[in-house]
């Protein structure tokens, strides 16, 4: 709307030369001096209507970028996030150090790949279909603008990427040829350089700690002009031949998941230095006890290193981070092996009950020739077969030797982001996994029932019990993490250690009531979680 400058601005040099006469009454005034006078009130009218043009001409400029920003509102208004905003709690009460750090926001979620969707598995959802979900994906994720996100369950790339493309640059991804989701990193191109990656099939990597990994490899690398992307295919496990049933022995293979990794290293590009991070997704059948910890064993293991044999040591020094779904909750061994805790009777009784071999070791092939012959691309993540016994030509590993997969012998342990510092925010109490019902039900059916008597000795013993144990981890998030693993032993630096300085809040537990996906809450049957941490 234009906007009319009011009368008395315009009638202003009108109205002064008017007055013009009583101005020069005096008798003895002279012609000169009455001209010179006449020609400053005229200029001084020129300079009041130019002002007032001016005036003018920014009002119609206001008024047309409130209209323009009217119609941005309606046509936001038009595309609703459909998903509930969470905000940043920042952690009270940070010293305050010399040495000034840079913050890096960290991001991971499992977002629930469309191929694995199926209404039988979500018989309440109202957020299943395609051209709402989807959108909303990268919506969210772009909504939080992390400088790293690691996701998994990723599968449509042509819809994803150029739309992550607004804010982030080279991405890493790496998948078999007939799973049809895999793992995602991305980061902010303005913040990041990536200097290196690799790829891990974890099926495949040896168990023993002196082999060289032979499976690890580089993954593809594309952008968001990369519309084409797809997967990076590897070969599927044949477990039928002698040289595979060896490889299954010396990798301590339990059952055949065809889960996977990938690290890459960032370099940052205003300072010294950089970061490396990995993601996973680990199996998720909530009796393969044994394969989850051999898996998240090995990831850390080929995280030190893919950190410690950087060439010239340049990334030795960086934090390294490990962020995904990794399928079991703090209450579970998988969580104490990673904090250095001392196992509990229920911990080892449920890893001694899953030592077994899957038939799926020595099927996976004929099994998957079959579903690709008969049209239907079936996900083993929901095969479930029979097993026998663990023997001594296994090749499996006890307690002792999983630890020391961990690196527990060192006498370290990971830091995890809402682990450490969750329990510090007032705002997310009764939202800890401390806080949890005494019986849970899972995603996948399994229900999670625990002894009143623990229940109540759960929430008692020192801060640092209280941490390791897991008490402070998102009471609804609570197979996903940000770890940040030790530093190298090599090392002797006075550099302050990574501290985390903001986490993203979690849903309480009456917005997630009714479950997930659920319209105008999140997208996925997983919530995402974040941190702020500042590197130095």
């Amino acid at each position: 709307m234009t906007t009319t400058p009011s009368s008395s601005t315009l009638d202003a040099p009108t109205t002064l030369l008017s007055e013009l006469p009583s101005r020069v009454s005096t008798p003895d005034t002279t012609l000169s001096s009455e001209a010179a006078l006449k020609k400053k009130v005229q200029k001084e009218a020129k300079a009041a209507e130019a002002a007032a043009k001016k005036e003018q001409r920014k009002k119609e400029r206001e008024a047309k970028a409130t209209a323009g920003g009217g119609a941005q509102e309606q046509k936001k208004q038009e595309q609703p996030l459909r998903f509930e905003p969470r905000e940043w709690a920042e952690v009270p009460e940070l010293e305050k150090l010399e040495v000034q750090g840079k913050e890096v926001s960290i991001m991971t979620w499992n977002m629930l790949a469309q191929a694995l969707v199926r209404r039988e598995l979500f018989p309440n959802s109202d957020f299943l279909k395609v051209k709402e979900r989807i959108p909303t994906l990268m919506r969210e994720v772009l909504h939080y603008a992390p400088d790293v996100v690691c996701l998994q369950e990723v599968d449509r790339l042509e819809d994803h990427l150029p739309v992550l493309g607004q804010t982030h640059g080279h991405t890493s991804y790496i998948g078999y040829p007939n799973k049809a989701h895999g793992l995602l990193i991305a980061h902010k191109k303005d913040v990041f350089e990536k200097v290196g990656e690799r790829g891990l099939r974890l099926d495949e990597l040896p168990i023993d700690d002196s082999a060289v990994p032979s499976s690890s490899s580089s993954v593809s690398s594309t952008t968001a002009d990369d519309l084409d992307a797809s997967l990076t295919h590897a070969e599927d496990y044949d477990g039928s031949t002698p040289a595979s049933k060896e490889a299954r022995r010396a990798a301590g293979l339990s059952r055949s998941t065809r889960n996977v990794a990938v690290f890459v290293a960032l370099k940052f590009k205003d300072r010294e230095g950089g970061i490396i991070i990995g993601t996973t997704h680990l199996f998720w059948h909530p009796q393969h006890v044994y394969e989850r910890v051999r898996q998240t064993g090995i990831l850390m293991r080929e995280a030190r290193k893919f950190r410690d044999e950087s060439k010239d040591g340049e990334w030795r020094s960086w934090p390294t981070f490990i962020a995904g779904d990794f399928n079991s909750q703090p209450r579970e061994i998988t969580y104490s092996l990673l904090l250095n805790r001392p196992l509990t009777p229920q911990q080892e009784s449920e890893l001694a009950h899953s030592t077994v071999v899957h038939q799926s070791t020595e099927e996976q092939k004929a099994a998957v020739a079959h579903s690709v012959r008969s049209g239907k691309v079936q996900d083993p993540d929901k095969v479930i077969k029979n097993c026998r016994d663990g023997e001594a030509g296994d090749g499996l590993f006890g307690v002792e030797g999983l630890r020391k997969l961990f690196g527990g012998g060192e006498g370290q342990s990971v830091r995890s982001a809402y682990g450490e510092v969750g329990g510090l925010i007032k705002a997310e109490e009764g939202k800890w996994y401390v806080d949890r019902p005494g019986e849970v039900q899972s995603g996948n059916g399994w229900v999670v029932k625990e002894d009143p008597e623990v229940a109540e000795r759960r929430k008692k013993g020192s801060w640092e019990e209280r941490v390791r144990r897991g008490d402070f981890e998102p009471m609804w998030t609570n197979c996903s993490y940000i770890f940040l693993l030790p530093p190298s032993p090599s090392l002797h630096s006075s550099t302050p250690a990574p501290r985390f300085t903001s986490l993203l809040k979690t849903h309480s537990t009456e917005t997630l009531g009714r479950g997930l996906p659920r319209m105008g809450i999140e997208p996925s049957d997983h919530v995402s979680i974040a941190c702020k941490v500042e590197v130095f």
